[in-house]
């Protein structure tokens, strides 16, 4: 506070880190009582007619994909079995909007039986857990096109904060409670924190780019975030 009163008063700009609850000021109006300017800050809730309206964009748009993009399906199930003949899909559960959980649908990326003996955690980066086929579709981030089934059957939409697992969502609200906040809205194909961050960003640094994601909530920022997806699947990432 005494680096930006300084920075006020010699008129210069400044760069300063946020907290959560600077991601709620952002969308609050001001008011006041009396002769006090307050904040005020509303529900963040989505409407029923932007749900609907979000629901119709999802199943339109990803039953369109499934049919497009079924040659695609087929080439990659055949690459993951030649490799070491196991199973072509991998199902992991996953939570979205209310903490409800679900069952996540991916192309196998790892070894069968990977967490068999180290139990549930975040891949690390070059995972040696990854079959040679598994870290190109990494790379491209070609193993989450299952998920078009997750979306298509109403479990996931095609923006929001990245689904996540229950065991780690319980892991982290114990040093960030306010992780919880993710899950007041459907879990997302690609959200703010995948755009503008990758698959290790730090969890409080993903909670504040989702934060602003549904306080800001509209068709078009969707669309803007998938714009923006399109050039970081195109580069691929070395984030695996």
């Amino acid at each position: 506070n005494d680096c930006l009163k300084i920075c006020f008063e010699c008129n210069k700009p400044v760069y300063f880190t946020s907290k959560i609850s600077d991601m709620e000021l952002r969308t609050a109006t001001v008011t006041q009582d009396g002769e006090s300017p307050l904040f005020y800050k509303s529900s963040h809730k989505m409407s029923s007619l932007s749900a609907a309206l979000k629901r119709i964009c999802d199943i339109a748009l990803s039953g369109a994909l499934l049919v497009i993009m079924s040659p695609v399906f087929l080439l990659i199930s055949l690459a993951i079995k030649l490799e070491d003949g196991d199973s072509v899909f991998y199902k992991q559960v996953r939570c979205t909007k209310d903490m409800r959980e679900f069952r996540i649908i991916k192309f196998r990326s790892m070894v069968a039986g990977a967490e068999e003996q180290l139990g549930p955690r975040l891949a690390d980066k070059r995972d040696s857990r990854l079959t040679k086929v598994g870290y190109l579709l990494r790379k491209c981030k070609l193993d989450e096109l299952p998920q078009l089934i997750n979306i298509f059957v109403g479990d996931m939409s095609f923006v929001g904060p990245r689904p996540e697992r229950p065991e780690l969502i319980h892991q982290t609200i114990k040093k960030v409670p306010e992780f919880v906040f993710r899950t007041t809205v459907k879990a997302g194909l690609t959200g703010y924190a995948q755009v503008h961050g990758d698959y290790h960003t730090d969890f409080l640094d993903k909670l504040k780019w989702d934060i602003m994601y549904i306080e800001n909530y509209s068709l078009l920022l969707d669309l803007k975030i998938l714009i923006m997806t399109i050039p970081t699947v195109l580069r691929g990432s070395d984030d695996v």
